[in-house]
């Protein structure tokens, strides 16, 4: 069953509030799906998810180290991954070691740009989030849980 929730943003910063709010309902083995086209907002996002999680350095984008890990102070979850596919080209990613402890039971993980690998291997808590740009800093916003 899919089910799927729809928010609206009208700036950065209730896009990162969102971020937060979702964390706080992490219990730990969530995979997210962040899509949306080029400053959407994913990254914004991803860092509201990290400091909900307790995450205490500053979070930057993975985007030319593929992933990082975030050590965090949450009931159940002990870390945070973000990964980050822009630069890779499709293909599939079941031999790529940065997905090896993707949806551990203490481990909430983050995924951009999933589109660009073969992630169907991914099982558990996967969550799709869209984000879209509808104007200025407003985004539409729908997470699909499956």
């Amino acid at each position: 069953m899919v089910r799927s929730k729809t928010f609206l943003s009208k700036n950065e910063k209730e896009t990162f509030e969102l971020g937060k709010k979702i964390a706080k309902e992490c219990n730990g083995g969530e995979v997210f799906l962040l899509k949306g086209e080029l400053g959407a907002g994913k990254t914004v996002f991803a860092k509201g998810v990290a400091i909900g999680l307790g995450v205490q350095k500053v979070v930057q984008s993975p985007t030319f180290v593929l992933r990082r890990d975030y050590k965090t102070k949450c009931n159940g979850v002990k870390k945070l991954i973000h990964i980050d596919l822009y630069r890779l080209k499709k293909g599939n990613a079941s031999d790529i070691e940065f997905l090896e402890d993707v949806g551990e039971k203490n481990t909430v993980t983050l995924i951009e740009w999933p589109e660009r690998v073969n992630l169907k291997k991914l099982l558990g808590k996967k969550q799709e989030i869209f984000i879209f740009i509808k104007g200025g800093n407003r985004r539409v916003i729908i997470l699909t849980k499956t």
